[in-house]
Order: C-alpha cells, then sequence, then structure tokens
C-alpha cells in the first residue's frame, strides 16, 4: 500500500504566513533574473506593504458552469460551458493601517492631513478597486506570490480585538477583469524554490 504523506506535505498543504502587497505587478519579477530579490525589494518599501497574514490563508480560483442549452433538453457533451472564474484570496491581517482600511472599504483613494487620515465610506452598487494587489508569502520549501487584478473588498472592514491586544482583520478580495472584453483568469501564481546556499 502507498502511503500518500511524504517528507515535503507539510509545506504543502496551507499558505503559511505572508504579505499583502498594493500597486505591484510580477512583470518585474518575471523578467529578472533573480525575482525572489524583485520581491525582498517590494517588501522593504512601505508604499506598498498593506500588512502581514496569519498563516492559513486560502486561495480560490473557480470555474462557474453554464448550461448552454439554456436547460431545454438533456446537453450533449461540449454543451456545459465556463461562464466565468471566481478568484478570491481570504485571510486575516495582523495589522490595521489606512491603507489596508481603504482596501477593505473598496476606497481607491484617501487623504491625510495633518498627520490624521479620514475616511468616509460611501457605498456604491459598483465597489471600486484600489489597484493590484499581490500576496507573497512562505510555502515550505520557497516562496508564492499570488497576483489578484483589481481586486474589490466583499467581506468589508470588521476588526478583531483579541485578548492579547493583538487586533486582526479578517479579509476576502476577488479578483476582476480591467475590461469586460479582456479574456483568462484575473491572477496569476508565482512559485519560487528555497535557495540553497
Amino acid at each position: 500500500m502507498l502511503d500518500p504523506l511524504h517528507a515535503c506535505t507539510p509545506g504543502h498543504l496551507q499558505l503559511g504566513e505572508g504579505v499583502l502587497l498594493r500597486g505591484t505587478n510580477l512583470d518585474a519579477a518575471l523578467l529578472a533574473a533573480d525575482p525572489a530579490a524583485v520581491l525582498a525589494e517590494l517588501l522593504e518599501k512601505e508604499q506598498h506593504r498593506l500588512g502581514v497574514t496569519r498563516s492559513g490563508c486560502i486561495f480560490r480560483c473557480v470555474p462557474r458552469m453554464v448550461d448552454a442549452t439554456g436547460g431545454h433538453r438533456t446537453p450533449a457533451e461540449g454543451e456545459t460551458l465556463v461562464g466565468r472564474w471566481e478568484v478570491t484570496l481570504s485571510g486575516t491581517l495582523m495589522e490595521i493601517s489606512p491603507a489596508n482600511a481603504a482596501l477593505l472599504l473598496n476606497i481607491p483613494e484617501f487623504a491625510v492631513t495633518g498627520g490624521r487620515t479620514v475616511m468616509v465610506p460611501e457605498p456604491t452598487p459598483v465597489p471600486e478597486s484600489s489597484g493590484d494587489v499581490c500576496w507573497v508569502g512562505d510555502m515550505g520549501g520557497g516562496l508564492l506570490a499570488i497576483h489578484l487584478r483589481r481586486p474589490i473588498s466583499t467581506g468589508g472592514l470588521v476588526f478583531h480585538a483579541t485578548p492579547d491586544g493583538l487586533g486582526e482583520m479578517p479579509f476576502t478580495l476577488m479578483a476582476q477583469k480591467r475590461h469586460p472584453q479582456e479574456s483568462g483568469v484575473p491572477c496569476r501564481l508565482l512559485w519560487l524554490p528555497e535557495v540553497t546556499a
């Protein structure tokens, strides 16, 4: 009998701890000789960091099926089509800041005056995105970068105050196409193996 577990299994069970970045695109990392160095440089820049995430984030890229017959008869092979792909990333942010609060409130821009930030959420039928977001995290045997195109927050803004005094914020981000004619799925994944000296 085969044992389905092996030495690498623990590193592939779930998304580890990571960081959410904004205003990033994986193109620069993909074209670089050392993609991990490009991601590390982005992590150091405060304008890109949205916050650290707890381990256990969930990434979903799920097709939604459509019956091409409209239910009028029994569909034949090839008549069940993929209507669209639903791409979401959910998890828990361990840092609370104006930048990640704006992301979760679907506020693309906010102003800071005299060190103070005031946000007034304006509910709209069409939520606005604050630009592309990338999650970079540890996968046990290296790094995984998940790039979401123009995500919107579908979970809203919720603060959790924990007994140990550490705040946390759950989030759910749904990627979307830039325009209706865009083809493909609005996300990219980049696996980088662990570098051994």
